[in-house]
């Protein structure tokens, strides 16, 4: 019994051990089913992120055969992704790299993970740029080889491009006819190129990492202005067209427009490009201008003409040396030449002679030619032997150009050496001429007005005795003066239109408004001249010749100055001398030359329409009896009296011309010989009615000779005319037998 019951409680025991099995085993059941889920998703996730990833990625055998592809990887090759299983990596490389591959991969073979440049090959043969990473890993307990690919075609194309922008930048950097240099943003010198070498004299192994701030090119004093102007250049708006001094190798000073730009990258300033102008000759200019401004000033103020000549002397040291300097004047009714002005070392005193003198100073005046003589020339040149004594052995070297006043010369002015035979060149020529015919106006004005003070007549300035009508304008055109003849030619005084504006139209017609605007733009930039038309401040119209020019003042524009001339009377004068060359002075017909002009005109037109001209040729009969029995007025009177019989008789398209002395060519267009018997028999029965309200011991009447222009078989002027003419004596010998 006892051993029924143990046996009955080891059963029990036993099952429930059994039962303790089962339940861990469907504890053990439910985690691996957990485990097998959770390795499912996170393979399912796996292959999510591959296939989303943007490079291509491609799992192989260490042979080299693909077992796997995302769409970026197939994509990339241009195959399907079912097309990329099984290819090797031979099928996607040119084949002369195919020969290199090894038939198994080893790790060394790999890239370790880094990415590095290979030529791939797509489906249909195109060769193309990839970065591609690789290495071996354990999948499944298999070696596998995981490639990842990036197809760098666009950036390869950007590369190039790139290249292509910088070989350019490169070029026209080096190339620029004005001097650039390229810093970085701490100021130190990167790149220069030929012409700041060239502008500067520093190469670009002298000044390379150099700072541009440290004062090579910089003045002493323009150093903190270099500095400003460095930031400044980093700056978005950069630096645009500075004016100043700057430095070169061997410490020459010289001028230059300045602009600079900042090189972006990445938004951010990263340096700048600068541009230097030499500007030595545009200063020098400005600065000649300034010379004859302030020559032309002192000349318009109350000095003397004895005060004026230092004056010169000093404005002209400016641009020339003139440590040696005369102005010699001349008198053609004394037949002399005078000196007013001498400064000169060696001779301070030169006598006055004849323009006929054998000198050099005689010369110019004489030809009103420029002379530029040095030792070697005088030697050389044929012409200067007869000036080789008058020169001697001091002079060095010698310049004379001329005084001139349009075309008269009333003297000239003269540099010279006694120590150095090239302080001038040729070129000097050039810069005294300009000059020149300013100093000329300025002492024949000074002589003018020295002559007007002995006859005691005053003048406050040269602007309000100006015999033309003048007008002084800021650079705004607002009126600042006006002279008298200004306010005569317009009738405006100064008190009704200072401060306005010249072109409000108070002097313009309404139709000019604009014109005046564009001739005040034109003053500004320099001297013009132009005719047009002006409104008085009555309304009345008049032709006027308009001359503007600006006044500068510091190389800055202060204001301008306008001349208006009135030129009614010469436009009168025109359109009578056109009148007198166009018409016949006596009888008011067409001239010959006028009318043979008009009738040629008529002889194209005829020839474009396919239409006939008819052309009368007329002598007016008996003028020597006229003449000879009555006088050669009343013979004038009959040639009035023939011309008036024309003109009341023609139509007014047809053309009346005196061919000269009793002779008259009639032109009637688009008119043929059909038309003869029609204008004849006008002629004829208007001359009838003519001669009876003549009242004259004489009758007019014309003997005759026609010819015809027809295109189909078109003739000369001068056939035409000769036809006409030989048949007009036709008609005259008929009218004496028939007398």
């Amino acid at each position: 019994m006892e051993e029924k019951e143990k046996s009955k409680e080891q059963l029990i025991d036993e099952l429930i051990k059994l039962h303790q099995k089962i339940t861990e085993l469907e504890k053990s059941e439910i985690r691996h089913q957990q485990i097998e889920k959770a390795s499912t998703d996170n393979e399912e996730r796996y292959r999510i992120l591959v296939e989303l990833a943007a490079d291509g990625i491609l799992i192989e055998t260490v042979e080299g055969r693909i077992l796997e592809c995302n769409t970026a990887g197939a994509k990339i090759y241009g195959y399907a992704k079912k097309e990329m299983i099984g290819l090797s990596i031979a099928d996607l490389v040119p084949k002369e790299f195919s020969k290199k591959l090894p038939k198994v991969i080893a790790d060394k073979e790999t890239s370790n993970g880094i990415f590095v440049p290979r030529i791939s090959k797509k489906k249909d043969g195109t060769i193309f740029p990839t970065e591609i990473a690789t290495k071996i890993v354990r999948i499944g307990g298999k070696p596998r080889l995981i490639a990842y690919i990036r197809d760098i075609t666009k950036p390869k194309e950007a590369e190039k491009k790139l290249r292509k922008a910088r070989k350019m930048f490169a070029s026209l950097f080096n190339s620029s006819p004005i001097a650039a240099l390229h810093h970085d943003k701490e100021g130190r010198i990167l790149n220069i190129n030929p012409y700041f070498t060239k502008l500067f004299g520093y190469t670009l192994k002298e000044i390379k990492g150099r700072n541009i701030d440290e004062g090579m090119i910089y003045p002493e004093n323009k150093i903190a202005e270099g500095e400003k102007l460095t930031k400044n250049g980093l700056t978005f708006k950069g630096i645009s067209e500075y004016e100043s001094i700057r430095k070169k190798k061997d410490g020459t000073l010289f001028s230059v427009l300045i602009s600079s730009a900042p090189v972006i990258i990445d938004e951010k300033a990263q340096g700048t490009i600068a541009l230097y102008k030499d500007i030595t000759e545009h200063k020098q200019d400005e600065q000649l201008h300034q010379v004859l401004y302030n020559i032309s000033k002192a000349t318009n103020s109350a000095i003397s003409l004895d005060q004026l000549y230092p004056l010169i002397h000093q404005e002209l040291g400016s641009v020339i040396d003139t440590t040696n300097f005369y102005i010699a004047l001349a008198d053609e009714k004394e037949d002399k030449i005078f000196f007013p002005y001498n400064i000169d070392d060696t001779k301070p005193i030169h006598l006055p002679r004849t323009i006929k003198n054998n000198s050099l100073i005689a010369e110019v005046i004489r030809t009103g030619n420029s002379i530029f003589v040095n030792q070697e020339m005088i030697k050389g040149k044929k012409f200067m032997m007869e000036f080789k004594e008058w020169f001697g052995t001091l002079r060095k070297v010698w310049l004379g150009v001329p005084l001139k006043v349009e075309d008269r010369v009333i003297g000239a002015i003269v540099v010279q050496s006694y120590t150095n035979p090239e302080l001038y060149s040729e070129k000097d020529i050039g810069l005294l001429e300009f000059v020149s015919s300013q100093v000329a106006a300025a002492i024949e004005r000074k002589r003018t007005e020295e002559a007007l003070r002995e006859s005691q007549q005053e003048f406050s300035s040269l602007f309000m005795n100006n015999p033309e009508a003048l007008v002084y304008v800021d650079e705004e055109s607002t009126i600042l003066n006006i002279n008298p003849r200004f306010t005569k030619l317009f009738g405006y005084i100064l008190e009704e239109i200072k401060g306005r504006n010249l072109d409000d139209g108070m002097i313009h017609p309404s139709d000019k408004l604009e014109e005046g605007k564009r001739l005040t733009k034109r003053a500004s930039k320099g001297y013009f001249n132009y005719e047009t038309v002006r409104k008085r401040k009555d309304g009345t119209l008049f032709p006027v010749s308009i001359s503007g020019s600006n006044i500068k003042i510091d190389g800055q524009m202060k204001g301008l100055v306008a001349t208006y001339i009135d030129i009614t009377e010469r436009k009168r004068l025109e359109k009578k001398l056109e009148k007198l060359a166009n018409f016949d002075v006596l009888t008011g017909c067409y001239a010959r030359g006028y009318g043979l002009s008009l009738f040629e005109q008529q002889i194209k037109s005829a020839q474009r329409h396919k239409t006939s001209i008819l052309l009368l040729y007329l002598d007016l009969d008996r003028l020597k009896y006229i003449n000879d029995t009555f006088g050669h007025k009343e013979g004038d009177k009959a040639l009035k009296e023939a011309a008036k019989f024309f003109k009341s008789t023609l139509r007014e398209i047809d053309i009346i011309c005196r061919m000269g002395g009793d002779e008259f060519l009639l032109i009637f267009p688009d008119s043929s010989l059909n038309d003869v018997p029609l204008i004849k028999e006008r002629i004829t029965n208007k001359l009838k009615e003519f001669n009876k309200n003549l009242n004259k011991p004489y009758k007019i009447s014309f003997s005759i000779g026609l010819s015809c222009y027809n295109p189909s078989n078109p003739l000369s002027i001068e056939e035409l005319i000769k036809i006409a003419d030989e048949n007009m004596y036709k008609d005259k010998k008929k009218k004496k037998r028939d007398d």
